[in-house]
């Protein structure tokens, strides 16, 4: 110490007492520099460390999200049968981490684990923190898309549910008016065999409890009677079922397109509901190797 206050007097030619404050000043300021920067990098510390658990806590909860919407979407899919018998219905699940992870800038949570003493040995998990943010895009990506494919298979399937719920009405109307015109008349035995045919295969229907499911009603109503008459079209006769032919080949074109509509997303929500599985897995498997 007197050799720092004989050198401090001998540049700045001032006495023991200038000198000693002096001293005392700088000593006073480099140690609070030095306190202020404990604490400082203290405090960068523990930001740092607990913006990582909240990190790993957050990756945590969404692929436990992503696993339980992929079930609900697994799910979804076992009901997109011809012969599912209810109506349509999706169980979601809220991703809400998923929401507040996008809320928290990229550079937060690189900082956390790339900057800091502690992360100096950790550049090699690098990969594996930017594979992180690719996949939780890929999630957003997928969330936004896959509600927006429901409202569509539900339009697309409703268009031609009303369509044919219609062209179901249209044949049994004009079924009706067919044995009005025909009451009284004298009909060779063949004509009288096909209406008899066409009669059983009604009844048939009519006495099926779920007859009103529009699977039901093609297998068991529209599809037997557009083979019916078909079959018999050699014959002269038959020509004047041609307009209830007509119709029944309307309300078959409207029951391909709501199979057609089912089975092409039934593929599409299968690969959704991997896909989840997939972000869930990867996610799961990141989140060890960040440690």
């Amino acid at each position: 110490m007197n050799t720092i206050i004989d050198s401090i007097k001998a540049i700045f030619q001032i006495d023991n007492n200038t000198a000693a404050t002096l001293v005392i000043s700088i000593s006073v300021f480099i140690l609070g520099y030095l306190i202020t920067g404990i604490f400082k990098s203290l405090s960068s510390f523990n930001k740092r460390k607990n913006y990582r658990k909240i990190f790993k806590e957050m990756i945590n909860e969404i692929s436990s999200s992503s696993k339980e919407q992929s079930l609900n979407y697994f799910q979804f899919v076992n009901q997109l049968k011809t012969d599912y018998e209810n109506d349509f219905q999706f169980k979601t699940k809220n991703i809400d981490f998923l929401s507040n992870f996008n809320k928290i800038p990229f550079e937060t949570f690189y900082n956390s684990y790339f900057n800091g003493y502690e992360n100096i040995c950790k550049s090699r998990k690098l990969k594996h923190f930017n594979k992180t943010f690719g996949l939780i895009d890929s999630l957003n990506k997928l969330e936004n898309n896959s509600l927006k494919l429901i409202s569509e298979l539900i339009g697309n399937y409703e268009k031609y549910k009303n369509k044919w719920d219609i062209s179901v009405e249209n044949v049994r109307h004009m079924y009706e008016e067919m044995l009005l015109s025909n009451k009284g008349n004298r009909y060779p035995t063949f004509y009288l065999e096909i209406l008899k045919e066409i009669d059983n295969i009604i009844s048939s229907w009519q006495s099926l409890e779920n007859r009103t499911h529009f699977n039901t009603a093609y297998t068991n109503l529209v599809k037997p009677l557009i083979v019916c008459i078909r079959k018999n079209d050699e014959k002269d006769i038959t020509k004047s079922y041609v307009p209830f032919l007509n119709k029944l080949v309307e309300a078959e074109f409207h029951y391909l397109g709501m199979k057609k509509t089912i089975e092409m997303y039934r593929i599409t929500f299968t690969n959704i509901a991997f896909r989840y599985k997939l972000i869930s897995k990867l996610l799961t498997k990141i989140n060890i190797a960040l440690n």
